[in-house]
């Protein structure tokens, strides 16, 4: 063991009276391996790739390489050599360290015992982390509740449902490369999803350049159209911002239309025992997407209960009356341009006081 990093020799003199194998992976903040170390070969994964990600190689690290939510142990899991494993991941020094400890089996019986409820404990610990690695802990934390009390078979919410999209991206992707299509669809989301989750809304799907989120379904997040439209006016803001460094390095710029309809839907659980996801559906699904349909290039388009909804200190918005496709008569909207929405004074949307913070 002299060749052990000091940081790891510590952990093991603390927590080793060991008599099986022991490997050491030594990761960079990335996730990505820099060194390797001890009789990796024993647990079976003595040939990693170091320009990929350990997560992306190793099963039992998926979600788990998260130095924020580190130290992890997770014991005795078994490995693809099939061997018996203590591990214990941490982060120390600017790097993260994974260590391995085979240890005997005392029984069978107490192994397979054991085995079934790391893999419940494992597996909660992944979903946990992806979650908050990509929703935030709050967030991850009040959807997990929100989804357990969502009934299976359905029930009748008031909500607040946002669609955004680029404007001529279909033109863009027929005439680009495919990395080029790709590059640009993740700045773009990278902009917009988190103008979605600071504003305590969830992202029901993404389909190409098309966001869906809802707002309103976490518990405590009663006011939807508040932190829809703010949700909306960042993601013009982060669009902004975006295009003026493409515009610096010569790319096309991206423009985006968001259109928000608020009103009772039905919320439940679809799918098979094989794959689910809550979804919304109703005709004010339906309006959102038709707004989003009629907004302009970097336009807001809201509906005249969203707009009643909000605590707004100036009114920027235009009102107007438009005809939709699937609609008998015409619909009241209103309208906000970007350069109206640069400096919103919106009010606190409100919480639940049992929260013990506000929001907005």
């Amino acid at each position: 063991m002299e060749n052990f990093p000091d940081p790891v020799k510590k952990v093991l003199y603390d927590r080793l009276v060991g008599k099986g194998p022991i490997g050491l992976l030594e990761l960079d903040l990335s996730g990505k391996p820099v060194s390797l170390y001890g009789d990796l070969e024993s647990f079976g994964i003595g040939d990693l790739d170091l320009d990929v990600a350990a997560d992306a190689q190793l099963d039992f690290l998926t979600g788990m390489l998260n130095p924020t939510a580190m130290p992890v142990e997770l014991p005795f899991i078994e490995m693809p050599s099939g061997m018996s494993t203590d591990i214990h991941i941490f982060a120390e020094n600017n790097r993260l360290w994974v260590l391995l400890i085979g240890v005997d089996d005392k029984s069978s019986r107490q192994k397979t015992v054991q085995q079934k409820v790391n893999d419940m404990s494992l597996t909660h610990h992944r979903q946990s982390r992806i979650l908050n690695q990509y929703l935030g802990e709050e967030v991850a934390r009040r959807l997990k509740i929100g989804i357990d009390s969502v009934d299976s078979n359905g029930e009748r919410r008031r909500l607040t449902m946002m669609f955004a999209d680029i404007r001529g991206f279909t033109t863009f992707s027929e005439n680009s490369q495919p990395e080029e299509v790709f590059e640009a669809l993740n700045i773009y989301l990278r902009a917009m999803i988190p103008a979605v989750i600071d504003e305590h809304g969830v992202i029901d799907k993404i389909i190409g350049d098309e966001v869906m989120a809802i707002f309103g379904m976490l518990p405590g997040r009663t006011n939807g159209p508040n932190h829809a439209v703010l949700a909306s006016i960042r993601m013009l803001q982060a669009i902004d911002e975006l295009n003026r460094a493409r515009r610096k390095q010569n790319l096309a710029i991206l423009q985006v239309g968001i259109g928000i309809a608020t009103g009772p839907v039905s919320l439940g659980v679809l799918g098979s025992r094989h794959r689910k996801s809550i979804t919304v559906i109703g005709n004010h699904v339906n309006l959102a997407a038709r707004l989003q349909g009629v907004a302009g290039p970097n336009q807001l388009v809201i509906d005249h209960p969203t707009y009643n909804s909000l605590n707004l200190e100036n009114q920027n918005f235009t009102r107007k009356m438009v005809e939709l496709k699937g609609f008998s008569a015409p619909v009241a909207i209103h309208l906000l341009e970007f350069d109206k929405a640069s400096n919103p004074e919106i009010g606190n949307p409100g919480c639940d006081p049992n929260l013990g913070n506000s929001e907005g």
